[in-house]
């Protein structure tokens, strides 16, 4: 199953396509879905995810997961916030616009690894594609989490769902509890999965760090 087909990749996010690379494009795009979902979700969690999308009347779990929902946290003040969760598509996207462009830089060919020569135009300078690339990734990361479990008693409880979601740290500042609120209500992947933690137990989670030039390229 693929949430995404070539015609999301348009305006932030545009891809240039060609009949000729239109096949590998929609494979990587594959590829990229299931590594970060799995990553989100855990192997086990994403199995269940994919088979119930596929049956006749999926469940609401999963439908909410993949299309996104309204739903409420409390903040530092203790007042009922609206968290709006857009679903998984706009993070897949980030992420495979990411590897999109990184593979239209460079092609494999039966004589080796090449760059595409241009008659009309000037290649971008690497430095510049590199942000291109380090934007639409960090993009993606914002949308898939920030690891708020950060702001728990990590010492007592390591694990991911241990502490209430809205519990008092008192172990921790005011400003560390403030950035845990200003996290908690970011519509998040994993902050919905979190907020609903109990509709899936088998949820595992791999944390993703945003990416810096110099490093990654």
């Amino acid at each position: 199953m693929s949430f995404l087909t070539l015609a999301d990749f348009t305006g932030e996010v545009n891809v240039s396509q060609n009949k000729y690379a239109n096949t590998d494009l929609t494979y990587i795009i594959a590829s990229v879905e299931e590594s970060i979902l799995k990553d989100l979700l855990g192997e086990d969690l994403y199995n269940k995810f994919i088979t119930d999308l596929a049956s006749i009347t999926p469940s609401a779990i999963y439908t909410d997961l993949r299309d996104g929902k309204t739903y409420t946290v409390q903040n530092s003040d203790g007042v009922t916030v609206n968290v709006l969760y857009k679903g998984i598509k706009p993070m897949l996207k980030y992420f495979t616009h990411a590897e999109l462009i990184k593979f239209q830089d460079s092609q494999n060919t039966e004589t080796g690894q090449v760059t595409p020569e241009n008659n009309n135009s000037v290649r971008m300078v690497k430095a510049h594609f590199s942000a291109l690339i380090e934007a639409s990734y960090n993009k993606g990361v914002a949308l898939y989490s920030y690891d708020i479990e950060n702001y728990s008693d990590y010492i007592t409880n390591p694990i991911y769902g241990n502490e209430p979601i809205t519990a008092p740290f008192q172990n921790y500042n005011e400003v560390k509890k403030y950035d845990y609120y200003k996290e908690l209500i970011k519509g998040s992947c994993f902050n919905f999965l979190y907020k609903y933690k109990a509709n899936y137990p088998t949820w595992q989670f791999t944390s993703k760090d945003k990416m810096f030039i110099g490093g990654y390229l």
